[in-house]
């Protein structure tokens, strides 16, 4: 009977250990946790209004599924931003794995736009930015895993994922990923469309060429030959041995500066930097309803060469043209006639 009492009494002391185990702390969020539930919440709503504010539906081509999936990322990264400072307000058992989701998923678009490579000069999609954020999400998810305050707040036999966190995290990543898929998908489309179109009732003259992309008119005295590289089309003009001319064309709707310096080193000849050289003319300006980015430079060899290298945007098809012009010093390269000729639909 004793041995029953006791045995008794040693699994309510077991059970009362456990419950004071994993009973969450009382204490007051502060220090690092405090600043991440600050970051994030004001940082999803900073960035549902500067989306908003910034919108401009050009810059995604006139699509407007590729806007509503990143407005609907926004919307709910801003919502699980919330519901994260909810969790760990309420000593929530799946508040930290809440945390770490919200971590995970702007670490994966951060590398997502690192992939792409397209990034503004400045604010929130700037390179730097994506860069700092990619640090941050990593040092906040090592911190949700070795935090001594997170371990008090929500203890480790406490934790415990709800059901629906699956269904809401898994929700969210769908619905982008299907906006993303068909929006480009339905841009593609069109563009085909839109170009069998534009090549069907283009009527080329004697001195006109197109790609497909763009179309342009050879000036008198040079010779035209095309060239497909990979599936990219290119033309050359040539005037004699003085005179040697790249046109390109392809889709790129980010008319910035440091694309530009993208282009311009990638398009650099590196047998020319032994030479010394000297810019001519560097500046921007729009040709009909193209913008253009233009920048000139003299090597000083024996006999000065000249390459002067044109990127034409055009904001409303979302096309590109580069144009790269080598010469010898004091030859008419016919530059400003090829740059007024181009067309980019």
């Amino acid at each position: 009977m004793d041995n029953k009492f006791e045995k008794e009494n040693i699994m309510d002391a077991n059970n009362n250990m456990q419950e004071t185990q994993i009973k969450p702390s009382n204490e007051d969020i502060h220090g690092w946790l405090s600043f991440f539930l600050f970051c994030i919440g004001v940082g999803g709503a900073f960035r549902v209004i500067y989306l908003a504010a910034t919108f401009k539906i050009q810059e995604y081509g006139f699509n407007f599924i590729l806007f509503g999936s990143d407005l609907f990322w926004a919307l709910s990264m801003c919502g699980l931003s919330v519901y994260t400072l909810v969790a760990f307000w309420r000593r929530s058992p799946d508040a930290v794995f809440i945390g770490k989701a919200y971590s995970i998923l702007c670490f994966i678009t951060n590398v997502f736009f690192l992939v792409i490579g397209k990034f503004e000069e400045q604010g929130l999609d700037s390179l730097s930015s994506t860069l700092s954020a990619l640090m941050w999400t990593t040092i906040w998810y090592v911190y949700f895993s070795k935090s001594p305050q997170v371990k008090r707040l929500i203890p480790m036999t406490y934790r415990r994922v709800l059901k629906y966190d699956y269904y809401i995290i898994i929700s969210i990543v769908a619905i982008y990923s299907l906006g993303i898929i068909s929006g480009i998908a339905t841009q593609q489309y069109f563009i085909d469309l839109h170009e069998k179109n534009i090549v069907s009732k283009l009527h080329l003259g004697k001195n006109d060429y197109t790609d497909g992309i763009i179309a342009f008119t050879a000036p008198k005295g040079f010779t035209c030959r095309k060239y497909e590289n990979e599936g990219i089309i290119s033309h050359t003009l040539e005037k004699g041995d003085s005179i040697h001319i790249t046109i390109a064309g392809g889709y790129d709707a980010q008319n910035t500066n440091s694309n530009f310096e993208y282009y311009w080193n990638n398009w650099k000849d590196s047998e020319m930097n032994d030479y010394v050289n000297v810019i001519l003319e560097n500046h921007k300006y729009t040709i009909h309803d193209n913008y253009c980015h233009f920048r000139s430079i003299r090597y000083e060899a024996d006999t000065p060469i000249v390459w002067s290298f044109a990127l034409l945007f055009n904001e409303y098809s979302g096309k590109a043209c580069v144009c790269s012009i080598w010469s010898f010093e004091g030859m008419s390269n016919n530059i400003n006639e090829i740059l007024n000729s181009i067309k980019l639909f």
